[in-house]
């Protein structure tokens, strides 16, 4: 009895310090432990996601040396209301050694974690990977007293840990006929049975020689830290009906003990060493990529490269200095290797002669070697996209930080690595510079193959202009994906011809065991998340490349515009307007300033492939008071519309759309122009109208409807005069709905006070038409009409709804008696064009 009791000390620490109860789930379950028990909640917590791809290897770990293992052994089976239990008989000497240990350790227990589906159970993941069920066997270091003393060092405990796999429903494990049997007999907390006599290693795999180590925790309360886990890659093989009769048991509550184990904890810093290479084979195919995050941890983190390089959100920074460069200019002395990886052609530099240093570095970085990334086609292979464009090869010169000394120390280091990164455009001209490489490619056909090749100097193939570039912290874009890579990406390019391309097309790679082309050897673009990106230049911004369906569509904006994203907190626009989210506030009315002048202004009229949009130029339009922070110059007003009379607008009323809505965007004067004032809180405020359909033209838009013809191709314009921009707005202008919002483009900045009018406005059937018959261009450049350019209403979250006007009779029953509303927005896109 008395070794019972310290099995359950070191397991579940049942014992007087567990005044407080624990489960697996509920409000006492593994995210509340570390309430009650402080130890939970510390840095060197147990189980983890052990990632092979991130281990380090020590085969001179020496193998470990079991004591009576193999000797019949006296166990009890209990249920101790967490698991199934079998404590060892208290003469039993099962020992084990070696193996990386210092010292000996006794063995007490042995117990179990399981799960409901044979999908989950096992409280370590190799590589994100669960197994059914885990067995834990618990030993004490034998140079302690005893095991509550033990437990108060890190070295107080080993235990081994071993994997479960389910086989067929009649193919038993015999060796586990004993314990399984007599499952029904302990069905409740502390209910206990004798097992006969048996073999420790009986339950065991024949062969346990590979395991990784690591520094841990118990995995129930109190979670002490004194834990060297050893957990085994071979398993073993245990029928899914004998799996079966170990969720029958109950715990402490009487609830079916079906999902006992604590999820996984952060590794933090520590290490996890094998005693032997895993297998670890990544590729580029398929959606292989987007696994890599399962073997090596690095690769899911948000520092990650490459990325879709948006000049829309690059920070101008004008005092980055340039980039100086030695001996880019010569051939390096030490001579060059081509080598065939079986991901990437690579040419090694063996010397340390050629570096980079100031343009920010801290020092210089040391060129060690550089290599491609190319497409099975021409609009493909990049692994960097700028402005959302893909370019058919990118050219990666990869450097360390002079004072690691080598490129695998500074890869695990910030900023520990410099990447020079190039994009590479088709030429009808070889790049002599490179022939020496393509000329060699045929020798490294094959993978993980190599060959010295003559010397060329580095300047020969890049383009000679390279002072403007972007630059941001990031990754490796191969596994291990280390994010210790100080980005330098140019605006200028690598000049290959086509035949060159196909050359490197020719050499072979991998997959599942087959030599194929080695082609598409790029990674995705990876999420920008809060990082910035800066750039030592000023360009007009280029062509974006954003829609409203297909892959480009707003459900994926988020993936390249950040801002775009909805969450519990955002304040996305547009919305549904419902009265059940209104609060009635008098807000004073509207002073429009130069809205009823008779002198003409001029209008920029432009599609922009998005919206018909017309620029303001020429007179002074402001509108203030109406409850706005501010005073707001009129910049632009632009359309949404639909491909028929049922959709179009982006706000709705009630659930009703309207066929189309204009919103009229003024930016704070408090900024200097509205490409500032989109980035700052309070920077916008926008009118918006909805539309209903009449017999009679709309008189106050007729002009401007009337001249859409000028710009029914993509990305034409047409400048007119126009007087008296009131005639855009509704009669009523103190009526109105309030909400805090976002741009309902991207980039979807959330600096926009939205203003919607009560009054709705008038169309006829023949004016909307011309709308209709506006073209957009898709990216295969095919036009096609221009219709449904709406986003779709976005969540309201914890917002409120404005309404300066009694808004009892808005009702589902009532909603087709609502008038039009006037909304603030502002694209990025739109505004920028």
């Amino acid at each position: 009895m008395a070794n019972l009791l310290l099995a359950l000390a070191v397991c579940f620490l049942v014992n007087t310090n567990e005044a407080a109860d624990w489960s697996y789930s509920g409000e006492n379950g593994p995210e509340f432990w570390q309430v009650n028990y402080k130890t939970c909640g510390q840095q060197s917590q147990s189980p983890i996601n052990i990632y092979e791809g991130d281990v380090t290897v020590n085969t001179k770990l020496p193998p470990f040396v079991y004591r009576n293992y193999d000797v019949d052994t006296d166990m009890t089976l209990t249920n101790n209301g967490h698991s199934a239990m079998v404590v060892l008989g208290e003469s039993s000497q099962l020992l084990i050694s070696g193996g990386g240990l210092v010292g000996q350790y006794k063995a007490i227990q042995f117990h179990f974690h399981w799960g409901e589906m044979s999908n989950t159970g096992s409280e370590h993941l190799l590589s994100g990977h669960a197994f059914p069920m885990e067995l834990h066997i618990v030993h004490y270091n034998t140079k302690y007293m005893n095991v509550s003393e033990a437990l108060k060092y890190h070295d107080g405990l080993a235990v081994l840990g071993f994997m479960y796999l389910t086989t067929d429903t009649n193919n038993s494990n015999n060796n586990y006929a004993d314990i399984v049997g007599n499952l029904q007999n302990i069905q409740v907390k502390g209910a206990t049975v004798q097992l006969n006599r048996s073999k420790v290693a009986s339950l065991l795999p024949a062969s346990y020689l590979d395991f990784y180590r690591y520094a841990g925790s118990l995995t129930t309360p109190t979670c002490d830290q004194s834990v060297i886990w050893t957990v085994f890659v071979d398993p073993i093989y245990i029928s899914e009906n004998q799996l079966n009769e170990f969720r029958k048991l109950l715990d402490a509550h009487n609830h079916t003990m079906s999902k006992n184990f604590r999820p996984v904890q952060p590794l933090n810093r520590r290490t996890v060493v094998s005693n032997y290479k895993p297998h670890i084979h990544w590729q580029y195919g398929h959606d292989e990529p987007n696994h890599w995050k399962d073997i090596f941890e690095s690769c899911g983190g948000q520092n990650q490269s490459p990325i879709n390089i948006d000049y829309n959100i690059t920070i101008g920074q004008s005092t980055l200095p340039l980039l100086a460069y030695q001996n880019y200019e010569k051939p390096p002395l030490s001579g060059m290797i081509l080598k065939n990886n079986g991901h990437t052609v690579e040419l090694e530099l063996l010397g340390d002669e050629i570096a980079i240093f100031a343009g920010g570095l801290a020092e210089p970085y040391i060129a060690k070697q550089f290599h491609f990334h190319w497409g099975s086609n021409s609009s493909r292979g990049s692994e960097h996209q700028l402005d959302s464009k893909s370019y058919p090869m990118e050219l990666h010169i990869v450097h360390y930080r002079k004072s690691l000394k080598n490129l695998t120390t500074a890869a695990t280091q910030y900023r520990g690595v410099a990447v020079l990164g190039f994009f590479c455009e088709l030429s009808p001209l070889d790049n002599l510079g490179l022939k020496s490489l393509t000329d060699h490619l045929r020798n490294v056909a094959k993978p993980d193959t190599n060959v010295s090749i003559p010397t060329f100097s580095i300047n020969s193939f890049l383009p000679a202009f390279r002072s403007d570039f972007y630059r941001y912290d990031g990754s490796l874009t191969t596994p291990s994906c280390a994010e210790s890579v100080i980005w330098t990406v140019f605006k200028d390019t690598v000049k290959i011809s086509a035949k060159q391309l196909e050359a490197f097309r020719q050499v072979q790679s991998y997959e599942n065991g087959e030599q194929v082309p080695m082609v598409d050897n790029y990674r995705p673009v990876q999420l920008l998340y809060t990082r910035a990106v800066h750039r030592n230049f000023k360009i007009p911004p280029p062509k974006t490349h954003w829609s409203y369906e297909g892959s480009h569509g707003a459900s994926h904006w988020s993936s390249t515009y950040q801002f775009c994203a909805s969450s519990a907190t955002s304040r996305q626009s547009p919305i549904d307007i419902v009265s059940s989210h209104m609060q009635n506030i008098r807000l004073p009315p509207f002073i429009l300033e130069g809205y009823d002048s008779s002198s003409s202004i001029t209008l920029d009229l432009k599609n922009n492939g998005h919206t018909v949009q017309a620029d303001i130029s020429g007179g002074n339009l402001f509108i203030s008071g109406a409850g706005l922070p501010g005073t707001y110059r009129a910049a632009q007003f632009h359309f949404h519309w639909g491909s028929d009379n049922k959709r179009g607008s982006e706000h709705l009323i009630e659930g009703r759309p309207y066929p189309l809505e204009i919103h009229i965007v003024h930016y704070n004067i408090d900024q200097p122009d509205i490409i500032k004032a989109v980035t700052e809180k309070n920077g916008l405020a926008v009118l918006g109208i909805l539309f209903e359909i009449s017999e009679a033209d709309n008189k106050g838009y007729e002009k401007i409807i009337d001249e859409l013809n000028n710009v029914f191709a993509p990305y034409s314009r047409y400048q007119m005069n126009y007087q008296e921009l009131r005639q855009l707005l509704p009669k009523n202008v103190n009526e109105f709905y309030r909400y805090e919002g976002s741009l309902t483009t991207p980039e979807c900045h959330e600096t926009v006070t939205w203003t919607i009018f009560k009054e709705t406005m008038k169309i006829s059937t023949r004016q909307l038409m011309k709308f209709r018959r506006v073209y957009t261009e898709r990216e295969d450049l095919l036009q096609v009409p221009l219709v449904d350019n709406f986003r779709p209403v976005q969540p309201l979250n914890k917002r409120t709804i404005i309404s300066n006007f009694p808004y009892s009779s808005i009702s589902s029953g009532s909603r087709l008696t609502l008038t039009v509303s006037m909304f603030v927005i502002a694209s990025v896109c739109v505004i920028l064009h």
